[in-house]
């Protein structure tokens, strides 16, 4: 639950010595001052040696972490400014959020609505921002040559942003096509009515989404108002990170930020409880919208423990409770068959505002004996309270935590900085990132002072599950997202068993981790030439009737991990074989759920494993530190080859797959017509509809007989890269023939993956279906030219240069939805340009009708507006470096080798052959292709048309007359009676 709270509610590099430039902060008029970089720990990871970083605050108070990093691919900024959804007035919920979407809408120095988004695009970038109840976060990323002046660009949005009043109008529509995505967003809906609960004086009781409703009145003058009280640059801390030098950075950061005006505001705080006292000791039974069962218990904490970086009492609680190993509370819940899954958090929801929380996914015994999930709760409590958090557990967090922040590994920068924004808001710019990211203080009292805490009288308990299994009706909703619940007393025999739980003898502390490394040596420690050529080639280890095996050391990234991948090629796999399909599920859940305590374990010490379906067979892969490795691969080998699930558990875990199946069926609409286009483009193709049909029929003697037969007959496919030598690969190859000695799977036998050519003579074509979702869904598929480098450089170019114009047009302009994309898509050397749209507004034949004048006007203004010649240069210059620019870390470079290897025939010069088809692009060539690919004249077009649910009166849809006099029979005349 820690994910989907956070994301409800709300590193680096080494120490550069303050020389030349930086002394200038000591005069007596600088426009900054330096600030220590208390951060001494070092990065080990040989990729992020040579960043260095400088903190500075600026004389307005705003404070800036620059980090210069002369490897890095792209350069961006992040800023923070410590406001958000808490200050909103109370006539104008969600002004916050609101204010965050306009600041995008042009600036004094850039007038023009769609500029700055346009700039970004063009330049390789993305961008983003979001509102929490107490900070606003803007970021965006470009390619390097373009990063000053997006910063410049990016700094008007603090200093003099327009308000225009037709954005406003405009952009109004937008925050409600945001709020009607999240209707049937059940963390939303959670969310929502955990809020209506809380105290009404405090301001987490306030609507902070917001929709034209609560927005309805404000004001371009009570927005500008609004901005200049709270917007402070005394309010605001920045990440900048480049490849440009530091003093270069400085200089431009001085610039660009030191005139964002600083009015001195405080930081809003209340000392006011966010809890309601009128709810305590009741049970909430919230409705959701999908098919799920869970129980969440919450604290607020006192504020006290919002402030403790240092000594993270949640972490360090959680980790325990959250635990799942053999003595945890999960381990138990599930031996008991009550639960499925566990998550553990805490939340700083706001300076004084600390809420701490537990949510069990139910098993249906779980649901019907829901006070028992919590009484074992209760129990792991009382566990803690008698036992205390013990140094030995905190040692090894430390330890890992210690670990992974010193061979942290080479991000994509949009994510980095997306990390680095949240995490700055929260610590002192002194210490960041480490406090962050290092527990680094065993406080005993204070752990059994938060344990002491987590009471039944002071918890809020929610139990989400349909009405009819949990057997409680609702009779109340939720004000603004329309969430059904009920609350209801609990008994006082019940309360009074929580209140005195004492330990379970099966609930306890987890033993020491032996998957913690010890030895985190190179095997390759004197290769100091950085690896030549954007891959390496791997070489072949097995190659026979019964696998194919490719391994490759790690030279470039010299990180002490590895990445494995191996693929059990079997005909109990096959794509459009559904009941063979639900059944391959059905054991991947049993043998993940067998080895979940010792996985568990594992992903704690730094290594990470996946079971899953692959293409036409059973998927494993496992990365992180390779010390342990091999032991961990063995264990997973052995369930895969020896699991036998009982027929309990199948009961349990088919009720899991058949819950997620139909839930798929209330996805966003856009999701679902993203399924039905694959559905039609692959010829061989199990939907979840259909996986839902199949499964129902699926007997437990079936699935034994199954379960005999999956690996009879396999051949395996495998890439072994990273901190390791090729007799350690040659043995773990072996090992996996070892314990698969089975009849040989023959290439000849295995099935084809075929996508569709769609017909241009008989096109262009389009599916409609219905959903019982709300809002519409539109995609448009386009398919180009035959698969050739050249005709994907022009794809790429052409649908790079579309991107900004389709988002602002559909969605600035002409506010048919929220979500818009359009992009260049290869699927298995097909080659599709893609447009889509979900909308809360408008029909989906009006949609696509849309998407079609925006195609014919693009290729009309092409060569005049929308591609010149400079911006083909531009954009061809960002995709080239995109496309040159290596993996950011040896777990991607591991992804990207095992789909070369074994979807492109092993041509590790695939990305060489796209590198030069880019350089030898033409303009000329560019254009012709976009008029033949996306003309008119090209009708191999394939519309996906999804019909939702719409609330009343949002959508123009036309009636279809049947005929004149029926027409004429249902309608009104009145008489001509002249002047």
């Amino acid at each position: 639950m820690k994910d989907r709270w956070v994301n409800c509610l709300k590193s680096l590099g080494c120490v550069v010595l303050l020389t030349g430039v930086y002394t200038l902060a000591l005069a007596t008029e600088a426009p900054y001052t330096l600030i220590e970089d208390q951060a001494k720990l070092p990065i080990l990871t040989p990729s992020l040696a040579k960043r260095e970083t400088l903190k500075i605050r600026l004389k307005n108070g705003l404070e800036a972490y620059l980090i210069s990093d002369p490897l890095a691919q792209k350069s961006g900024a992040a800023l923070s400014v410590k406001v958000g959804s808490w200050e909103d007035p109370k006539e104008y919920p969600g002004i916050a959020h609101f204010l965050e979407h306009l600041l995008f809408l042009g600036t004094k120095k850039y007038p023009i609505e769609s500029e700055y988004g346009q700039f970004v695009n063009e330049n390789g970038g993305m961008l983003n921002a979001f509102t929490t109840n107490n900070n606003t976060s803007y970021l965006f990323t470009v390619d390097n040559q373009a990063f000053f002046p997006t910063l410049d660009r990016f700094s008007h949005f603090f200093k003099d942003p327009l308000f225009n009043p037709s954005g406003v109008d405009r952009e109004l529509k937008a925050i409600d096509q945001e709020y009607a995505k999240n209707l049937e967003n059940d963390d939303f809906r959670q969310l929502f009515v955990h809020k209506q609960l809380s105290n009404p004086d405090h301001p987490n009781f306030a609507f902070s989404m917001g929709n034209s409703e609560s927005l309805k009145k404000v004001s371009r003058e009570v927005l500008i108002d609004w901005y200049h009280k709270h917007y402070s640059a005394n309010l605001m801390k920045l990440v900048a990170y480049s490849s440009e030098p530091l003093e270069k950075m400085l200089s431009h950061v001085v610039k660009d930020f030191s005139g964002i005006p600083n009015s001195q505001k405080e930081i809003f705080s209340t000392t006011l409880p966010s809890f309601s006292s009128e709810n305590r000791e009741k049970m909430i039974y919230v409705e959701p919208y999908k098919n799920l069962r869970s129980v969440a218990l919450i604290w607020e904490m006192p504020a006290k423990f919002a402030e403790f970086l240092e000594s993270k009492p949640s972490d360090l609680i959680c980790f325990v409770l959250g635990h799942e190993g053999k003595e945890s509370l999960l381990a138990q819940l599930k031996r008991e068959k009550l639960a499925e899954g566990l998550r553990c958090g805490g939340v700083k929801s706001g300076e004084k505002l600390f809420e701490f929380y537990l949510e069990i996914d139910l098993t249906k015994e779980g649901l019907q004996e829901v006070n028992t999930v919590i009484l074992r709760t209760f129990q792991a409590i009382a566990n803690l309270k008698e036992k205390g958090i013990p140094p030995y557990l905190f040692q090894e967090l430390q330890k890992t935590e210690r670990i992974d922040y010193q061979y942290q590994v080479r991000e994509e920068e949009f994510t980095d900085l997306m990390k680095q924004i949240r995490l700055i808001v929260e610590e002192p710019l002194e210490s960041f990132p480490e406090k962050s990211q290092i527990i680094s203080t065993y406080d005993a009292p204070l752990l059994q002072e938060f344990l002491e805490a987590l009471t039944p009288a002071r918890c809020e308990i929610q139990v989400i599950a349909s009405a009819a299994e949990s057997g409680v009706t609702s009779d109340q909703k939720e004000k603004w997202l329309g969430s059904s619940f009920a609350i209801k007393p609990i008994p006082q025999e019940v309360l009074q068993g929580w209140k005195k739980a004492v330990p379970h003898p099966a609930i306890d502390l987890p033993a020491p981790n032996p998957f913690v490394p010890e030895h985190l040596n190179l095997k390759y420690p004197l290769m100091d030439k950085p690896e030549e050529g954007y891959l390496p080639e791997p070489s072949k280890i097995v190659d026979d009737a019964h696998g194919l095996i490719y391994f490759a050391p790690d030279y470039r990234y010299r990180e002490p991990k590895i990445y494995w991948s191996f693929q059990l090629r079997t005909p109990q796999v096959v794509a459009d074989d559904a009941s063979k399909l639900v059944m391959a599920d059905l054991y991947i859940k049993g043998v993940t759920e067998e080895l979940n305590q010792l996985s568990y374990t594992a992903k704690l010490g730094g290594l990470n494993y996946a079971i899953e379906q692959g293409t036409n067979g059973i998927a494993i892969s496992l990365d992180g530190y390779n010390e342990n490795a091999l032991v961990l691969f063995e264990k997973i080998l052995d369930a895969l080859k020896n699991e036998e699930i009982d027929q309990k558990n199948f009961s349990i875990y088919k009720d899991a797959l058949i819950r997620k199946y139909q839930n798929f069926s209330q996805e966003m609409p856009i999701r679902q017509a993203s399924e039905f286009l694959r559905e039609i483009l692959y010829k061989k193709f199990s939907s979840q509809k259909q996986k839902a049909e199949a499964i129902q029929n699926v007997t437990y003697d079936q699935f034994k007989a199954y379960r005999t037969k999956l690996f009879q007959k396999i051949f395996v496919e495998g890439l072994l890269y990273g901190n390791m030598t090729k007799e350690e690969a040659e043995q773990c190859a072996a090992l996996v023939r070892k314990q698969f000695p089975a009849e040989s799977y023959p290439k000849k036998e295995w099935p084809q993956v075929e996508v569709v050519v769609l017909n241009r003579d008989q096109g262009p074509f389009y599916l409609e279906r219905q959903t019982q979702s709300q809002g519409n869904a539109v995609i448009l598929a386009i398919e180009g030219e035959p698969f050739s480098f050249k005709n994907r450089a022009s794809q790429q170019i052409v649908m790079q240069a579309m991107k900004e114009p389709f988002f602002s047009t559909l969605r600035t302009k002409q506010q048919t939805g929220y979500l818009i994309f359009s992009g260049a898509e290869e699927m298995k050397q097909h080659l599709f340009n893609l447009f889509a749209v979900q909308s809360n507004t408008h029909n989906s034949r009006d949609l696509l009708a849309r998407f079609e004048l925006f195609i014919e006007e693009f290729l009309q203004e092409m060569p005049r507006s929308q591609l010149r010649e400079e911006q083909f240069l531009a954009i061809k210059a960002a995709l080239l470096a995109t496309v040159q620019e290596p993996p950011k870390n040896l777990v991607e470079m591991g992804k990207v080798l095992q789909v070369i290897a074994f979807e492109y025939d092993a041509d590790f010069k695939w990305i060489d052959k796209r590198i030069e088809a880019l350089k030898a692009l033409t303009y000329a060539e560019c254009l012709d292709y976009a008029i033949e690919v996306l003309g008119k004249q090209n009708k191999a077009r394939l519309g996906i048309l999804l019909k939702g649910t719409q609330s009343d009166g949002n959508i123009l849809d036309y009636d279809k007359i049947s005929s004149v006099e029926d027409f004429k029979k249902n309608n009104i005349y009145t008489p001509f009676t002249g002047v």
